[in-house]
């Protein structure tokens, strides 16, 4: 939906801000998903470096155990802070785009946890995403009236009310 009113213009502006600072938090984390290469290159180092000790047979199946370890654990670090920096990409584009509502709220909520840049990132995308106006951006159903969410189907008596009535 295209923005109509002043308000709603004035949230889209400050989605496109909230895009661009997505856009640049995903490519932090994913430049930070090299720490796992770390892991992964000391993971090899161990596995193929000759044993040092007289076991030279014992010691090199200790190492390659240790060092398979070491890799796979720097595997899972580089595909889980990949993963992460593509919610923060998808995030980007679905602002922009008025799509995907719930996404953007979780994954704000997942940069919280990333104290004081993320929280202030995830902070602001809850404030503005919680305005009426970016509701009715995202194409969501605006809230009915207080007076048409009351349910009149059968009246509340009290057992005060019957005792005066003849």
């Amino acid at each position: 939906m295209e923005p109509v009113t002043y308000a709603q213009r004035q949230v889209a502006g400050n989605l496109k801000v909230l895009s661009i600072f997505y856009w640049i938090s995903g490519g932090m984390t994913a430049l930070g998903s090299c720490v796992g290469f770390i892991y992964v290159a000391m993971g090899i180092m161990f596995a193929a470096a000759p044993a040092a000790s007289q076991n030279a047979q014992g010691a090199q199946g200790a190492a390659a155990t240790a060092g398979g370890i070491v890799a796979f654990i720097g595997f899972v670090i580089i595909i889980f802070i990949l993963g992460i920096a593509s919610l923060s990409f998808m995030t980007a584009r679905n602002l922009t785009q008025h799509k995907g509502y719930t996404l953007c709220m979780i994954v704000a909520g997942l940069h919280c946890l990333n104290i004081p840049l993320g929280l202030i990132l995830g902070v602001f995308t809850f404030v503005n995403l919680a305005k009426q106006e970016a509701k009715e951006l995202f194409g969501l159903a605006p809230m009915p009236p207080a007076e048409a969410m009351h349910v009149a189907s059968h009246p509340v008596t009290s057992p005060h009310a019957t005792q005066g009535a003849p």
